[in-house]
């Protein structure tokens, strides 16, 4: 018996995250050299090793209507990919921004985000670390912070946040 293997296509995303095509060889008409939303270029291939980013799963015979997970790290080489980098750096940039906190306090939180961007057995930790010192911090900034870390979360973070009551279930 022949079993019909699945392949990925590869996806075209722009340096800030927006995907631009799921499926870049099988339609090759939609992709676009700049996002249409920030006007960034766009990519296909990881910048540290050169693989394609992995776009729609495609099985023959099976139709999939799921919009793609945009990947945070590359699956050849683990480097972050671009808006990994970038929301890392704009949540960074709003935890400096965060008056409540000490810069030790600061820093730990920074670590912490890196953290929960991955799944590990550290990923829990930063979700504590997380917690103690976002429940500090209220207002404009608290609120953005809370939304650039689910940003950047894991499924495993965000589950761990629902659970221990940091976002709605």
């Amino acid at each position: 018996m022949v079993f019909n293997l699945g392949y990925y296509d590869v996806a075209q995303i722009c340096m800030n995250g927006h995907v631009i095509n799921e499926s870049c060889k099988e339609y090759p008409q939609h992709n676009q050299n700049f996002c249409d939303k920030c006007g960034e270029k766009t990519i296909t291939k990881c910048e540290g090793c050169g693989a394609d980013i992995r776009g729609n799963y495609n099985e023959p015979g099976v139709l999939v209507f799921a919009p793609m997970i945009t990947p945070k790290y590359c699956y050849n080489c683990g480097k972050m990919y671009p808006w990994t980098k970038s929301k890392l750096q704009a949540l960074n940039e709003v935890i400096d921004l965060a008056d409540e906190l000490e810069d030790d306090d600061k820093n730990e939180l920074k670590e912490a985000s890196e953290l929960i961007s991955t799944d590990t057995p550290r990923t829990q930790v930063g979700v504590l670390k997380i917690k103690k010192y976002t429940d500090k911090i209220g207002g404009a900034i608290g609120e953005k912070l809370q939304d650039l870390i689910v940003d950047i979360a894991s499924e495993t973070a965000i589950k761990s946040m629902k659970e221990i009551g940091m976002l709605p279930k």
